[in-house]
């Protein structure tokens, strides 16, 4: 027992005197956040009628960026990002039973993804004189995409014994895409830090021939195929915490 006790007594000072000595300073880092994003824009409008609107929701959303400063406070920085949103589905079908009164209405609208490749300018000023916490800055552009699931709407009415089949395919798109964000870093020890951060990403996606076919066994309601092309605003406001690893020693 007292063997061990000598073991872990200096693990414990090193690991102390990581967090209470000043950080090394170092010209970049590299890292990994997960956290949530909110979209806006028509991706997160909920109208069935317009085929633009995405019923999205927010949901979790992970990255891997790299920053490096070339001068004193102003270097570059690249990010790769996944979000993944849940859908609407209940939402969706209410709209549909507003529209088709006396209908039972099952809506089946998965999981939509979309993401970011991204670079651009990276600034970063030290708050006290130590560097252990920093001011990070960014202003990126780049490419993105968005996956748009397969959308299913089915109704029934039991008392008619009518009912209805509503199918939009699924379409997957790129747009460039742009990204300002700040946040904070608490360097620590000899290379580690942590990152908490807020963004907002922005694009207008391009969707070409998607097709929606509607049937029914209404006679007042009758049959359709459409094949839609409408541009889609997104935006997304991204809240993220992660780890970095620090490199380059400044000079």
């Amino acid at each position: 027992m007292k063997k061990l006790l000598f073991l872990l007594i200096p693990l414990l000072l090193t690991q102390t005197t990581g967090w209470t000595n000043p950080p090394a300073k170092k010209r970049g880092y590299a890292a990994i956040r997960f956290g949530v994003g909110i979209p806006s824009g028509n991706f997160a409008e909920k109208s069935f009628t317009s085929p633009s609107s995405g019923y999205a929701q927010p949901g979790p959303c992970f990255d891997l960026n790299v920053a490096y400063k070339v001068i004193k406070y102003v270097g570059f920085a690249a990010m790769l990002r996944t979000n993944y949103y849940f859908l609407a589905q209940k939402s969706l079908a209410n709209d549909f039973v507003k529209a088709n009164p006396g209908y039972s209405v099952k809506a089946t609208y998965p999981l939509s993804f979309g993401g970011m490749y991204m670079a651009g300018l990276y600034f970063s000023v030290p708050l006290d004189a130590n560097e252990t916490i920093s001011l990070d800055t960014r202003a990126l552009g780049g490419l993105g995409y968005l996956f748009l699931p397969h959308m299913t709407v089915t109704g029934n009415n039991y008392q008619t014994g009518d009912s209805f089949d509503f199918d939009r395919n699924s379409a997957f798109t790129l747009s460039p895409a742009y990204l300002f964000g700040a946040g904070l870093r608490f360097n620590f020890g000899r290379f580690m830090a942590v990152l908490v951060n807020v963004d907002y990403t922005g694009a207008k996606f391009s969707v070409h021939n998607q097709e929606t076919t509607y049937t029914s066994t209404s006679l007042s309601q009758g049959s359709y195929t459409s094949s839609d092309s409408y541009l889609m605003s997104y935006g997304c406001i991204n809240a993220t915490v992660g780890a970095a690893f620090r490199f380059g020693r400044e000079k």
